[in-house]
């Protein structure tokens, strides 16, 4: 049986990753770039949908800018979101939630997106990023 003290600890851990998972979308949402990468580790493995080799953190965040140009209005539903998930350990989440927007053109934009991330002292080393079209 774990210790009261063991359990608080454990307990936090989970919380903290859930705030630090609403917080990298949140960021996205609003365009706080310098508070999003503030959330990627520098060594950073992104794997963005239908891409097989991973890319790095400056690139990660030059096509979250240019995904952003192509739909301004874009938006991570997060309340609510379809689903969190937190690793028992604190280390890994995972979020399912509706992307939603309009290209300048008109195109609208309507996805499903599940983000897998590994998390190291507080910041995101490994991304999985899978979106599909609805």
């Amino acid at each position: 049986m774990r210790s009261t003290g063991a359990r608080r600890g454990h307990e936090a851990s989970l919380r903290g990753t859930l705030l630090l998972l609403r917080e990298f979308h949140t960021a996205w949402n609003e365009r706080r770039w310098q508070d999003y990468a503030a959330l990627l580790d520098p060594r950073l493995k992104a794997h963005p949908t239908g891409e097989d080799r991973p890319e790095g953190k400056l690139r990660h965040l030059e096509r979250m800018r240019a995904f952003c140009r192509t739909f301004p209005d874009a938006r991570r539903h997060i309340d609510p979101c379809l689903d969190m998930l937190v690793s028992h350990d604190g280390l890994r989440s995972a979020s399912v939630l509706n992307l939603s927007g309009q290209a300048p053109d008109g195109r609208p934009l309507r996805a499903t997106g599940v983000f897998i991330l590994h998390w190291q002292a507080g910041c995101i080393i490994s991304l999985r990023e899978f979106l599909q079209q609805a």
